[in-house]
C-alpha cells in the first residue's frame, strides 16, 4: 500500500501533535491546526484504511523520510515509520508557503477532507414526514416545514419556510443581495464602501491566499456544503445555516463566537472599568426581573441580532441534522441545523431586529430576544409596513391567499409568542433558571457609570447574569 512508512504508531503519535506552529492567527499553520483538530476528531470516519491520513502525513513529514527504499516490503516500511516516532515535533510556519502554494494547498485540502464532508443537497419536498403533526422523534428527518402550496399555471408550487439568525442588519443584507456564506461574500464585485470593508475583513482570514483550498475556484472545495465530522455541525465558511424553527436562529450569531464577540471571563459583580472597555460586540442591559416570585433589578450580557424568514421552493438545501445523525453517528439533537449556500434577496420574506438578553456565556444557557423592529421584503427593499398585494406580487406570483397564509405562518416571528414581542432561544445546559423567572428589558446598552450606580444603589439585591460556565 502507498505510504506504508507512515505506520500506525506514527499516525497515533502525530495525532497528539499540533504539526505546525499555529501563530500568527489565520496563517497556514493556524488553518492546518483548525482542520487537523477536526480530522483527529473525525476518528477516521471519512478515511477507511487511513489512506488519506497516510498521504497527508507523508507530505507534512517528508523530511523524516528522505530515502525510503523503493523495493522495501511493507514490514520494512512500517519499521521506518516506527523509528521516526520520536522525531515527530511541531514544525515552524513554512517559509516557502507562497512559492509552493499548490503543495501547501494540497496539504490543507487533505486535512479539510479528513475532518469535513460535503453533504448531499435536497429539494424542499424531500422529507420523510409532513406537517402539521410531526412526531417529535421524526423532526430531525424533516428538512424544513412544507408550510403552504399554491397553484401557478396549473402546477402546484410547494413552499417551505426556514429561519436565519444573523448579525447583519437589514440594510447590509440588501447590499449583499441576500444572505451569503463567507466564501461567496469574498467574490462580491461591489465596490460599495461597506462591502469593501467587509471583504477586507474577510481577507484577514486568508482564505483567498493561493495556499488555502477555498481560493481554488476549480476545486470541489469551492462548491461543497461541508459538515464538520467531529463537531457534527455546519462548516462556518461554506454553509449558510438555517433553522427549521425559531429557537435555534434566535441564538445566532453566538455570543461565544470570539471572532464576533468578546467579554471578560469573570463574574459581573467583579467587573471594573477595564473589563467594561474590553467588551466587543456585547453590551450590558439593565433588566427588571421577577426571580423566585420577587421583583429585582438585574444586569445581563446583551447583544443585537436579526432573524430573517425565507421561502424555499427548489433544491440546494442540506439537512445537516439528519445527515450527521444518520451518517456520522452524531449525538441525537445536538445539532439542529439545516443549510444552503446562500439565501438570495428575493427569497427573504421578512425580518425582525432583536435585542437579546443572555442567561449565560453561551447560546445553550438560554437567550431572550425582545423584538424592536420588523420589516417585510418587497421589490428588493425592506418595507416597514405590509402591503399584501405588493407582497403577493413579489413572492407568490400575485397569489394573495398564499401571501396571506405566509404572513399568518410568520406571526410568531413578527410578534413574539402569544403576541408578547419576545422570542426565546433554546436552553440546553447551564444551571436551572430561578423559579418563575421573567425578564422585562428596561435599558439596553448601559454605560459603566450607570452599571456602577446600580451596584451602589441596590447592593446585594442586584441580580447578575452569568458570564462564566
Amino acid at each position: 500500500m502507498a505510504h506504508d512508512w507512515i505506520s500506525k504508531k506514527f499516525i497515533d503519535r502525530a495525532k497528539l501533535n499540533v504539526c505546525y506552529a499555529p501563530n500568527p492567527k489565520f496563517s497556514f499553520g493556524w488553518w492546518f491546526g483548525q482542520y487537523w483538530s477536526e480530522a483527529v476528531g473525525a476518528g477516521g470516519r471519512n478515511d477507511p484504511g487511513d489512506a488519506n491520513m497516510k498521504l497527508l502525513l507523508s507530505l507534512v513529514y517528508a523530511h523524516l523520510f528522505p530515502n525510503v527504499p523503493p523495493n522495501a516490503n511493507p514490514g520494512q516500511k512500517r519499521a521506518l515509520g516506527d523509528a521516526q516516532v520520536a522525531n515527530i515535533a511541531q514544525l515552524p510556519q513554512p517559509a516557502d508557503v507562497l512559492a509552493r502554494s499548490a503543495h501547501y494547498r494540497q496539504i490543507l485540502k487533505l486535512a479539510l477532507d479528513l475532518g469535513s464532508i460535503g453533504m448531499p443537497t435536497k429539494t424542499v419536498a424531500e422529507t420523510a414526514v409532513t406537517d402539521p403533526l410531526v412526531p417529535k422523534d421524526q423532526r430531525a428527518r424533516q428538512l424544513l416545514k412544507l408550510r403552504l402550496n399554491y397553484i401557478l399555471n396549473g402546477t402546484a408550487v410547494q413552499v417551505a419556510i426556514g429561519y436565519r439568525g444573523e448579525g447583519r442588519p437589514f440594510d447590509t443584507v440588501v447590499k449583499h443581495k441576500g444572505v451569503l456564506n463567507r466564501i461567496d461574500l469574498l467574490k462580491n464585485p461591489s465596490m460599495d464602501p461597506e462591502i469593501k470593508k467587509l471583504k477586507d475583513d474577510l481577507k484577514k482570514l486568508n482564505v483567498h491566499q493561493p495556499w488555502h483550498p477555498f481560493s481554488d475556484a476549480t476545486s470541489d472545495a469551492a462548491t461543497k456544503l461541508y459538515a464538520r465530522i467531529g463537531k457534527g455541525d455546519n462548516c462556518l465558511l461554506t454553509v449558510t445555516s438555517i433553522g427549521r424553527g425559531l429557537a435555534v436562529p434566535v441564538g445566532f450569531p453566538l455570543i461565544e463566537d470570539e471572532e464576533l464577540m468578546t467579554f471578560p471571563d469573570k463574574p459581573l459583580a467583579d467587573w471594573k472599568f477595564s473589563d467594561f472597555r474590553a467588551l466587543n460586540g456585547v453590551k450590558l442591559a439593565r433588566v427588571d426581573a421577577t426571580i423566585n416570585g420577587r421583583q429585582r433589578p438585574a444586569v445581563f450580557l446583551a447583544t443585537d441580532n436579526y432573524v430573517y424568514a425565507a421561502k424555499f421552493t427548489g433544491g440546494g438545501l442540506v439537512n445537516t441534522q439528519d445527515y450527521v445523525e444518520t451518517n456520522l453517528g452524531a449525538q441525537q439533537g445536538n445539532c439542529k441545523e439545516r443549510g444552503v449556500r446562500e439565501v438570495p434577496l428575493h427569497d427573504l420574506l421578512a425580518g425582525v431586529h432583536l435585542q437579546r438578553i443572555h442567561l449565560g456565556p453561551t447560546r445553550t444557557w438560554g437567550v431572550v430576544g425582545f423584538i424592536r423592529e420588523k420589516k417585510y421584503m418587497v421589490d428588493g427593499k425592506w418595507a416597514n409596513s405590509l402591503n399584501m398585494n405588493d407582497f403577493a406580487r413579489y413572492h407568490f406570483h400575485g397569489n394573495v391567499p398564499a401571501a396571506s397564509n405566509a404572513i399568518g405562518l410568520l406571526s410568531k416571528m413578527l410578534n413574539g409568542k402569544a403576541n408578547s414581542g419576545i422570542l426565546t432561544g433554546e436552553k440546553i445546559d447551564g444551571p436551572p433558571e430561578p423559579t418563575g423567572m421573567t425578564l422585562n428589558a428596561v435599558d439596553f446598552g448601559i454605560t459603566y457609570p450607570q452599571f456602577n450606580a446600580l451596584r451602589e444603589r441596590f447592593g446585594n439585591d442586584l441580580y447578575y447574569g452569568a458570564t462564566q460556565a
